[in-house]
């Protein structure tokens, strides 16, 4: 019989002649990614998810209540319809001669016509290029010009600073806007502000598929989907090259990886796309959302109506990054500190019980939870099942806190843009405090780096993380310098200080330092001004912070 989960677990993590270490579990004849048959393009892991659940709820927004006042409940399009409307934007792009490997922006918060435009894009071997709706001017310009755009979709709001931007982007033609709302309205067609700019509105793009029929082009694993522009620390922004075949990859990977814990996604689960589809992680999440043909509800695009829209969609998974969750913490316990005493003494009691079980790897109390702890939790995300941090490391006390308040798996997972997003994750039942180890097919090691002390022969291991994968970028669009830099005999050098952890013989590994970005001191010391910023801006009064070294 087939060894279970727990032994295969501490199965032995033997490093490779190489040093590097992978899945140890993991085979890809017996477990190949989506069973032996992958899509050959990320639209193609779209319909995926539509033959699962061809008349299931696909994509959702609030539409405004009748007197405009504020936004009632989620509506939602179903796959099919969505899959109609994806075509659709294929067939508009073509017929504006935007063909096979040209490349569109997205200039936007998220919203429905967002997803649309990408996957519409890419059914017809389209490249989309997101663009941070919060970029200034120069930085937006940078990009629409470095990745040759010719059309730029592009959200109401940020309208005018694309308009003035036009006369310096010469490859720019066509602009279209974007409602935040809806996707079926007609409100923007008679707004003279686009009108007079030489734009146009989402619904008249979406008119010109009527009587427009051009058949998908071939699209093949290695052909382009989006380039990623990271600001880096310093310099112009790098144009992150990432192909079909890198999603496919990410997303089957995890796939294997969640069921593999004894997690497996079904089209009932739901997610909020709230963290900005211009980052990698929110990508990564609703694709592989999609790609199981569950729904996607998009929020208003304002933090301070996160848990309005929470409690209006209650989704069962939720991804979200240290800040987020340390405001949830925050949240809670101001609750509970306006309480009366009885309720303050019963949930620090309750959840001290929780946190003992969650550090020892115990099951949790059925008892505390049903008598306090699944109230907190009703009021937030009554429905959540999985929690994914990203972005950043989570501390071991909000990690913990979440897994008793929650009463779910929290997991910890690594990785950036050029990775797809994670490619290192933590077990559902791990410990805190570690990113845990490679995801199915993902190779790593640890390179030494004398100069500040650490050398992958130390007990525990540790150096400047290395990675190898079917997902990991190709390189940096007209950037050959930089993928020299990040890209070494198909490892991706990260920058990031890692150990192997000796707490399994499965091997985890913990970001402890970064390579990039440190300071030295008058009397020798390294400083991390990450770890300084994200303490900092664990405070409520603080909104960005930069910590600089002299």
């Amino acid at each position: 019989a087939a060894p279970g989960w727990e032994s295969l677990l501490k199965m032995s993590s033997t490093p490779l002649p190489d040093g590097s270490r992978t899945c140890p579990w993991y085979d890809p004849d017996r477990l190949p990614f989506f069973n032996g048959s992958p899509p050959q393009s990320v639209y193609q892991m779209f319909l995926r998810g539509h033959t699962k659940n061809p008349t299931g709820h696909c994509i959702g927004y609030r539409q405004l209540q009748p007197d405009a006042s504020q936004r009632g409940d989620y509506v939602y399009k179903t796959y099919q319809e969505t899959k109609l409307l994806c075509e659709q934007v294929g067939h508009a792009l073509r017929s504006l001669s935007i063909n096979k490997g040209d490349k569109v922006g997205i200039y936007s918060r998220n919203n429905p016509s967002w997803m649309l435009t990408s996957y519409g894009a890419a059914s017809q071997g389209i490249v989309t290029v997101p663009i941070y709706d919060s970029l200034g001017s120069d930085a937006a310009e940078y990009v629409i010009n470095h990745a040759e755009l010719s059309a730029v979709f592009v959200e109401e709001k940020n309208l005018d600073n694309l308009i003035k931007l036009q006369q310096k982007c010469p490859t720019l033609k066509h602009i279209v806007v974007m409602s935040m709302f809806e996707i079926d309205a007609a409100a923007t067609e008679s707004n003279a502000h686009i009108t007079s700019n030489n734009a146009i509105s989402f619904n008249t793009f979406l008119s010109l598929s009527s009587n427009a029929n051009h058949p998908p082009e071939p699209i093949t694993p290695d052909d382009l989907f989006v380039i990623m522009y990271t600001s880096g620390t310093t310099g112009a922004p790098k144009g992150v090259m990432l192909k079909h075949k890198a999603f496919i990859d990410s997303v089957g990977s995890a796939e294997i990886f969640f069921q593999r814990h004894g997690f497996t996604f079904t089209s009932q689960d739901s997610i909020m796309s709230y963290l900005p589809l211009a980052h990698i992680f929110a990508q990564q999440c609703d694709a592989f959302m999609y790609s199981v043909g569950g729904s996607v509800s998009f929020s208003q695009g304002d933090p301070k109506l996160i848990n309005d829209d929470l409690m209006a969609c209650k989704p069962t998974v939720f991804p979200g990054v240290p800040r987020v969750f340390a405001r949830f913490e925050e949240k809670i316990q101001q609750s509970i500190g306006k309480s009366n005493p009885v309720v303050q003494l019963l949930f620090n009691f309750a959840l001290w019980r929780q946190s003992i079980n969650v550090e020892s790897l115990q099951n949790p109390s059925d008892f505390w939870n049903a008598l306090i702890l699944s109230k907190v939790k009703a009021q937030i995300l009554p429905n959540v099942r999985l929690v994914i941090n990203g972005s950043a490391p989570l501390s071991p006390k909000t990690n913990d806190f979440l897994k008793a308040i929650f009463n779910c798996p929290v997991v910890q997972g690594f990785g950036c843009t050029e990775t797809v997003g994670g490619l290192l994750c933590s077990g559902l039942r791990s410990k805190s405090g570690s990113v845990g180890g490679p995801l199915p097919g993902v190779y790593a090691k640890l390179v030494d780096v004398p100069e500040m002390g650490y050398v992958s022969s130390a007990c525990p291991p540790q150096g400047e993380l290395w990675l190898k994968a079917g997902c990991i970028t190709h390189g940096y669009y007209r950037n050959e310098e930089a993928t020299r830099d990040a890209l070494i005999d198909g490892w991706l050098a990260t920058g990031d200080i890692a150990q192997w952890n000796d707490d399994t013989d499965f091997g985890s590994l913990t970001i402890i330092d970064r390579k990039k970005n440190l300071f030295k001191l008058s009397h020798g010391e390294y400083v991390s001004p990450e770890r300084l910023e994200l303490e900092y801006a664990k405070c409520g009064l603080v909104s960005q912070i930069w910590v600089y070294g002299n």
